[in-house]
């Protein structure tokens, strides 16, 4: 399989607030749309950062921290993708930080609703919003 670059500033498109922007999901799903889904019907595999955006006049934008693993939830709906990896230093989500408390696990599974409760109370593997796309187009999270 072929992969291509893609530069996520061209298909996320935020509002202004640098730092913690909101996406615009029907412009980026337009742009996926036109963008990513013809690569993916040739079997090209686009591959693009996370955490940045831009507006619709191409001011660069960031998501704030852990933008990266919303940039994910939003391209998986927009492609209708039926899971999210999302890579780490750790093998999975854990009962504590495996840096700071040396017997902590890795939790098996969780539901969306664990997943939003973590999130908003800090875990750094989540990022606080990229858990209710996920809930709502029921894409496996892994």
């Amino acid at each position: 399989m072929r992969a291509v670059a893609i530069d996520a500033a061209d298909i996320i498109i935020t509002d202004a607030n640098f730092g913690a922007a909101t996406p615009n999901l029907t412009l980026t799903q337009e742009r996926i749309d036109r963008d990513l889904r013809p690569m993916l019907e040739r079997n090209i595999l686009p591959v693009l950062t996370g955490f940045i955006g831009a507006t619709p006049t191409h001011k660069p934008t960031t998501l704030g921290r852990g933008g990266s693993d919303y940039s994910a939830s939003i391209l998986a709906v927009g492609t209708k993708a039926t899971e999210v990896w999302v890579w780490s230093d750790v093998d999975g989500i854990m009962s504590a930080d495996p840096h700071e408390v040396l017997d902590a696990r890795v939790i098996g599974e969780l539901s969306y609703n664990e997943m939003a409760e973590l999130a908003h109370f800090g875990a750094r593997i989540l990022h606080a919003r990229m858990v209710a796309p996920l809930r709502q187009h029921q894409i496996r999270f892994a």
